[in-house]
């Protein structure tokens, strides 16, 4: 079988379609070609299948930037989730946090919580070995 020598529009339509979790059916209908013919471009065509892996990994970088933007206000929030006074949110952003830094949890954390009245929140922990 003869690859492409040169992509057109379409290809590159036809690859941020597939990104999008497009069937090669509904790509194919988009770009007015046979489903064979896509089918053919994503698991048989060097060109494409390079321009296409050049094109997600375009893709990764952008979220990881925007990800990357997003992390002030990641850690603003489990700050907050620290001091909420809600034992559980405490414990799971605190773990989070932790996890994050690299200190991984050793031990399994069981927590249990009673309510001994309206104004009293009992918190016990128990802890027991993952290995």
């Amino acid at each position: 079988m003869c690859g492409l020598k040169q992509l057109q529009n379409y290809h590159y339509e036809a690859m941020k379609l597939r990104i999008t979790g497009q069937t090669y059916k509904k790509i194919a209908d988009q770009v007015n070609k046979k489903a064979q013919t896509v089918n053919n471009w994503f698991n048989n065509d060097k060109l494409f299948q390079e321009e296409y892996e050049d094109l997600k990994e375009e893709l990764r970088a952008k979220n990881k930037d925007k990800l990357l933007d997003l992390t002030a206000e990641a850690i603003e929030a489990l700050s907050r989730n620290l001091n909420c006074n809600n034992p559980h949110a405490e414990i799971n952003a605190a773990k989070e946090i932790l996890n994050r830094v690299g200190i991984e949890e050793k031990t399994k954390v069981e927590e249990e919580t009673t309510l001994t009245n309206a104004s009293e929140i009992d918190v016990t922990f128990s802890r027991s070995s993952d290995k």
